[in-house]
């Protein structure tokens, strides 16, 4: 095999490597990301009454919790919330 096939084999094999290891870190912090999503909202829902939220402050927990819902959140855990859909 000619040496610069093997070369460019070998930085292929290099870089799928790296952006693997670049894929997994991101899984991770997505992960992180959605737990501290869902306590936030979570929080802020027990701890704040309707009638005491702004329309903001309503709309940002819906947003958290649709953003949630999406991701498939909700479906990776075993515990079930009020919210929980």
């Amino acid at each position: 095999m000619d040496i610069r096939l093997e070369n460019a084999i070998h930085e292929l094999n290099d870089t799928f490597t790296k952006q693997k290891s670049i894929a997994n870190k991101l899984v991770e912090e997505h992960k992180q990301l959605q737990e501290a999503l869902a306590i936030v909202c979570s929080n802020a829902d027990e701890d704040c009454p309707l009638e005491y939220r702004t329309e903001h402050f309503r709309s940002a927990i819906t947003d958290g919790y649709d953003l949630l819902k999406k991701v498939g959140y909700f479906k990776n855990k075993k515990r079930v919330h009020k919210w929980d859909i």
